[in-house]
């Protein structure tokens, strides 16, 4: 049972993918607007890099027969190692509730002197369709990925209809230490709200 703390409060919330998150797959999901969000296809113009070094991986997944593998790397005087990746853009389709996040895992064994790695899930909402004009970005909750299972990043707005992108980023809570982070089942639509004070499970 995964059990969210906000605000000095517990709340138990379902992931509302309609079947337990050892079941769940982002494809299958009605709703969720986000292409390629289970990585089964190559990633081509799907998804890009965000300041890292992405890839496709089909060793390690949560659903399905890939991930995305995002590899975070140290610069000099750019601290700390972070990296990320931005889907391609898709339509908001109706005004409203949105639930939007991922499921976000750290690679095992770590490289030397590596601790967690933050993540979050950021919705890039744009002005004209297309995702062109002005962005606005909206941020949200983050996960601490860990070596132990796959973390879940979950978070509800209320959006106009209009173009949009998914930007998966992760920052390493060791500032000079490289890492591998593995993500799955990405998703964003109007259907899919965490309930609060309900239950869900994961791996």
């Amino acid at each position: 049972m995964l059990f969210l703390r906000n605000l000095g409060l517990v709340c138990m919330v379902s992931l509302l993918f309609g079947v337990t998150a050892a079941q769940a797959d982002c494809t299958a999901k009605a709703g969720n607007e986000v292409g390629n969000c289970g990585f089964e296809d190559p990633l081509g113009s799907t998804w890009t890099l965000a300041g890292s070094t992405i890839s496709r991986n089909t060793s390690v997944q949560r659903s399905g027969a890939a991930s995305l593998e995002i590899d975070g790397s140290f610069v000099v005087d750019v601290i700390p190692a972070s990296g990320g990746a931005t889907s391609a853009c898709f339509t908001l389709t109706a005004d409203g509730s949105y639930g939007r996040g991922g499921f976000v895992r750290l690679a095992d064994p770590r490289p030397m002197g590596a601790t967690d790695v933050s993540c979050t899930v950021t919705l890039v909402r744009w002005s004209m369709p297309g995702c062109t004009g002005s962005a606005t970005q909206i941020p949200g909750n983050s996960a601490i990925a860990t070596t132990s299972g796959w973390e879940p990043i979950v978070n509800t707005t209320v959006e106009a209809a209009t173009s949009a992108e998914i930007q998966v980023f992760c920052t390493s809570l060791s500032p000079s230490a490289d890492f591998t982070i593995y993500v799955d089942d990405v998703f964003a639509g109007p259907s899919l709200l965490p309930v609060e004070l309900q239950s869900f499970e994961v791996n």
